[in-house]
């Protein structure tokens, strides 16, 4: 019994980490690694989140304690970026340059307010030139991009940018030239430019990335994709109270389903340059001047059971043009007889 106490006291006293300040361990999974500290008052404990990043090793875990961090950090090696809270720990980029430039393949980012990047058509809250990663729970705000997710070398992508707090920035999230992410059940609001957008170009295409249960209020404009942009899924979210356009398309074989698009300025679908998109099962209600207009297609738009601000008994119309200038007629033959999204 006396060897078997003091084996329990050697493997206790053993995971105690030296550096933690002296509160309790948040609950993070133990296996990322070892675990290095930013802030808080325990012995050996960093100042600075970028000299923690700097010295870990891949899959370690820095630590953020709660506090305003005035600096920019760039992340080169995969690690887990967590801060204690997002109202309460802050890193503030005094619009210097990109707050927060992760790097690294892997990366995870959590619980952090993100704000003041440089006002710069480049700079950004948070940009991602990395594959693989996550950023979850965080705020974001102030910033010219929110969150840039750019790939301009393997065009892997795979990130994920999910349950954030995305607001007061010019645009909300970008998707520069990169593929397979998702972009999911964020809260983007008061964007100057749009809440989300992606492009692409005949080099760095922009493919096969979902949007998802978002909620887009009060932006300029919900979402925009441009350039060579095509297989996007966007589905189930709520695009509100949007001074000019809900969905703003150049974009082809793309899907568009159970979206609720309300009170537009101008149109809820403004679609132009584009070709062969499904829209399925969307609410489209309340806009300053067309519920959708197309323009420019190539082949025509698949339509059916959306709900076009009324009940119908007959099919819907949808007059456009195609590139020849020749009059482009789209029919949602079954619309819906009431919002097929309740909010």
């Amino acid at each position: 019994m006396a060897v078997g106490i003091i084996l329990l006291f050697v493997a206790t006293t053993g995971i105690i980490p030296s550096t933690a300040q002296y509160i309790e361990k948040p609950s993070f999974p133990t296996s990322r690694g070892n675990w290095l500290y930013v802030g808080g008052s325990g012995p050996g404990n960093y100042t600075r989140i970028q000299d923690a990043v700097d010295n870990a090793s891949a899959g370690d875990t820095v630590f953020v304690y709660a506090g305003t961090y005035r600096e920019l950090v760039t992340v080169r090696t995969k690690v887990h970026l967590v801060g204690q809270s997002p109202s309460t720990t802050i890193i503030d980029g005094e619009y210097k340059g990109n707050v927060v430039h992760i790097r690294a393949d892997g990366t995870t980012m959590a619980g952090f307010t993100v704000q003041n990047s440089r006002h710069h058509i480049m700079a950004a809250g948070i940009l991602v030139w990395a594959n693989h990663t996550s950023i979850s729970n965080c705020v974001v705000c102030g910033n010219y991009l929110g969150i840039c997710l750019r790939d301009d070398t393997s065009r892997n992508g795979h990130n994920l940018v999910r349950n954030n707090w995305i607001h007061h920035n010019f645009w909300g999230v970008k998707i520069s030239g990169n593929s397979y992410n998702e972009i999911s059940n964020n809260t983007i609001m008061y964007s100057l430019a749009e809440a989300i957008f992606a492009a692409g170009d005949f080099v760095f295409p922009c493919h096969h990335n979902t949007i998802a249960d978002n909620i887009l209020n009060k932006n300029a404009a919900g979402i925009c994709f441009s350039g060579d942009t095509s297989q996007m899924l966007v589905t189930r979210n709520i695009i509100t109270n949007n001074v000019y356009n809900g969905l703003m398309l150049n974009c082809w074989d793309s899907v568009f389903s159970w979206n609720s698009i309300r009170n537009s300025g101008d149109f809820a679908v403004l679609s132009e340059e584009s070709s062969n998109n499904t829209f399925l099962h969307n609410d489209f209600i309340e806009a300053g001047t067309l519920l959708m207009f197309v323009g420019g297609h190539e082949l025509p738009d698949t339509l059916r059971g959306n709900y076009w601000g009324r009940p119908r008994i007959l099919p819907k119309i949808v007059i456009g043009h195609c590139y020849s200038t020749i009059l482009l007629l789209q029919v949602d033959w079954k619309p819906a007889w009431k919002p097929n999204v309740v909010i």
